[in-house]
């Protein structure tokens, strides 16, 4: 059904949200514990960063919300472990993390050193970008994204 895993964890991150809720208010009135746990394993089972930040995010929106910052400062500290553990025992997510920093801050764009899903992605924001600094106000119009991404894709330039 999904064709990658950040997919499945942009599908399943509002019932994230609402099960990262049950637990911090310890009412389970849309989901039981049951089914958050199983949310939760799922989530982190697809190996997906865009899951895992998802979560993290989650957590300090419902925290904000409660205005537990004391509990704020725990979460973030419980995320910087969360993604040391994660960068150092889980391969997918430490394999996506380098490519976005390969692609991002260092600009290597050679296959060793990328991951292609995060190359398409920083490819349409390349895109995207440099339409938009050309074409501020107005843009190019609907439907000339195929023309534009012809124009200003990375790809282009490395073949």
């Amino acid at each position: 059904i999904f064709s990658e895993p950040s997919q499945f964890a942009l599908v399943l991150l509002p019932a994230v949200f609402i099960a990262t809720q049950s637990f911090v208010s310890r009412k389970f009135e849309i989901y039981t514990f049951r089914e958050c746990i199983f949310i939760f394993l799922c989530l982190f089972l697809s190996a997906s960063s865009t899951g895992y930040l998802g979560i993290f995010f989650s957590l300090i929106l419902i925290i904000i919300h409660y205005r537990r910052f004391s509990i704020l400062f725990i979460g973030v500290v419980l995320g910087i472990a969360g993604y040391y553990f994660l960068y150092n025992f889980v391969g997918d997510f430490k394999t996506r993390v380098d490519a976005s920093i390969n692609l991002w801050v260092k600009d290597k764009y050679t296959l060793e050193d990328i991951n292609t899903s995060s190359f398409v992605q920083y490819n349409n924001f390349h895109v995207a970008s440099k339409n938009l600094s050309e074409h501020p106000i107005f843009g190019t119009g609907l439907g000339s994204y195929p023309l534009v991404y012809e124009k200003y894709s990375i790809i282009r330039v490395l073949t």
